[in-house]
């Protein structure tokens, strides 16, 4: 009773308010508190707003993951004590911003600390240059998740409400989205949907003789062999006319078959180190300036420290230099003096100059540095030296003429939005699908810096598919993978990425102004840089690239980074 004469004296209080205005909006807040006991709409709170653009939903909460300590890149990723979150990653340096709840926060462009620390920006709306805007427009008028799209061609919300993004279908792979219907995209020269992918069944190697119409009773080709006409045909031929495992070679000359049959490769031999293939047995190859096979090497008994004085024949008789020791004329003495007066393993150096023993003690040896590639060591400190045209920013090499984070000078960066041309700042727009959805190529493996095993396959049909290969789409090469494409060819041995023909983009990546263009993909294989190819599209995103990436034809291709 006593909370119905409260109540009965609030109505009171407002209806004695000399204010329309404030009778209304008080008005209003009594029924808005009536309705808070109302069981039927008690489901209405768990209706939360959608994360704003560039935001993603961790908990019951909406963080930047490329800024935020306690979800730095990924959900519940935090950060240790000391760190900070810088594009998606915890690093151990000083905030150049500002400091907001003890994260390190670009008041530019957060919408929880916009302009200044706990301003957030309201549903819909988004941080720019220090002041609340609404995110959605123009081109993009609707907000799906995090994302502002047109529903009319947006493939995950084809077809949803303009305003309110309900209703939406997403499109099957091989589908695009045409005035807000699902539509399928296969045609010209490859017409056939198999699986993701848009194919021709006459050359395919994975459908191999499919019907053309629904992709039904096509054969997979096996290793060495190519479709033709419908039909898998053998490949190996000319100078390597056998098929051994998954390689055309030549038999009286290939060392890891030598011998075999020339017709099914049976019965061969691999020759051993210091060894050829020559008219199908295997022979020593060693001769020249180093004509003697000690071991699994060719070495000259005259100077080698290991077999000092052998047999030049038979490697017999020879002697091991000890420390201190070099051989010379077949015999070890000690030899280091002049201007390399230190003996560093088994060579005489100059401390303050060698590479792999920079400063080290000059009369033992001990304690040097081995200097990085692009490193000099001079007076004893391995020091960068930047090519031409670069400057040495921070320990690293830039070209200050269009790097964006140090644009003229070091460590002057561009403001978001603005790119480095010519050593100057300027404006220019992000080509709009660097805010579409993406996949991340994330595996060690696709480095330049990985021991190659052939392991890598970039065809999502096959059962050797890479990790984190997701078909046909749009990707960004990241985390220990690299950071972009290969711009060269990688070298055709097993001492990088990890797969048998390595792609590589055989062309410049494109400015932020170039938008989206077209480039060649190469796959280096058996010492031909280009044995096989494919378009692609990249766009730069004015601080990565991303790739539109298809299916490679068969295993082991694979895309390459660096």
């Amino acid at each position: 009773m006593l909370k119905i004469i409260i109540l009965c004296i609030s109505l009171a209080l407002i209806s004695c308010s000399d204010s329309d205005t404030v009778k209304t909006s008080r008005a209003n807040n009594v029924n808005n508190a009536n309705n808070v006991n109302n069981t039927n709409n008690v489901n209405n709170t768990n209706n939360a707003e959608p994360c704003l653009t560039g935001q993603t939903l961790c908990g019951d909460g909406c963080y930047t993951l490329s800024s935020t300590e306690e979800h730095c890149g990924e959900c519940d990723n935090a950060c240790e004590t000391g760190e900070f979150c810088v594009e998606g990653a915890c690093e151990a340096a000083p905030c150049t911003d500002t400091t907001c709840d003890e994260a390190c926060i670009d008041t530019d462009n957060d919408a929880r600390h916009c302009g200044t620390c706990d301003n957030a920006c309201g549903p819909g709306e988004q941080c720019v240059m220090g002041a609340c805007e609404l995110g959605c427009g123009g081109a993009t008028p609707t907000l799906c998740g995090d994302s502002c799209v047109d529903t009319t061609v947006d493939r995950n919300n084809c077809g949803a409400d303009a305003a309110d993004c309900s209703g939406g279908s997403v499109c099957v792979a091989g589908e695009v989205c045409v005035n807000g219907a699902c539509e399928q995209t296969c045609g010209g020269m490859t017409p056939t949907l198999c699986g993701t992918s848009c194919v021709d069944t006459s050359v395919d190697r994975n459908n191999c003789g499919a019907d053309p119409t629904d992709c039904s009773g096509g054969s997979v080709c096996a290793a060495g062999e190519v479709c033709s006409g419908g039909a898998c045909v053998q490949t190996c031929g000319g100078s390597t006319p056998t098929l051994c495992g998954t390689s055309c070679v030549d038999t009286s000359v290939d060392r890891n078959n030598c011998g075999a049959d020339p017709g099914d490769c049976s019965g061969g031999t691999v020759c051993m180190a210091g060894e050829v293939c020559v008219n199908g047995s295997c022979e020593l190859s060693c001769g020249g300036s180093t004509p003697t096979l000690c071991g699994s090497g060719c070495v000259d008994t005259n100077v080698d420290r290991n077999n000092c004085g052998a047999d030049p024949g038979d490697c017999s008789g020879g002697d091991v230099c000890v420390a201190g020791e070099l051989c010379s004329g077949g015999t070890c003495g000690l030899s280091c003096g002049g201007s390399t007066p230190t003996l560093c393993g088994d060579a005489c150096v100059n401390t303050q100059t060698a590479r792999n023993f920079c400063g080290a003690d000059p009369t033992t040896c001990a304690g040097g540095d081995v200097c990085s590639t692009g490193e000099q060591c001079i007076n004893g400190t391995c020091t960068l030296i930047c090519p031409t045209g670069q400057q040495n920013c921070n320990g690293a090499c830039v070209d200050t003429t269009n790097d964006s984070n140090h644009c003229g000078n070091c460590n002057s960066p561009c403001a978001n939005g603005q790119v480095c041309t010519n050593s100057v700042c300027v404006a220019s727009p992000i080509d709009s699908q660097c805010t579409q959805p993406y996949n991340n190529l994330t595996l060690a493996g696709r480095s330049m810096n990985a021991m190659a095993s052939g392991t890598l396959c970039d065809d999502s049909t096959d059962s050797a598919v890479s990790s984190d290969w997701a078909g046909s789409g749009w990707y960004r090469f990241t985390g220990a993978a690299g950071t972009q494409m290969q711009t060269s060819p990688p070298p055709d041995d097993r001492s990088t990425c990890d797969t048998s023909a390595k792609g590589w983009l055989n062309g410049a990546h494109p400015s932020v102004a170039d938008g989206v263009v077209t480039r060649q993909v190469c796959y280096n294989f058996s010492s031909n840089t280009c044995w096989q190819n494919n378009d692609i599209e990249v766009v730069n995103c004015n601080g990565f690239y991303l790739y539109n990436l298809p299916d490679v034809a068969f295993c082991y291709l694979a895309y390459c980074a660096e």
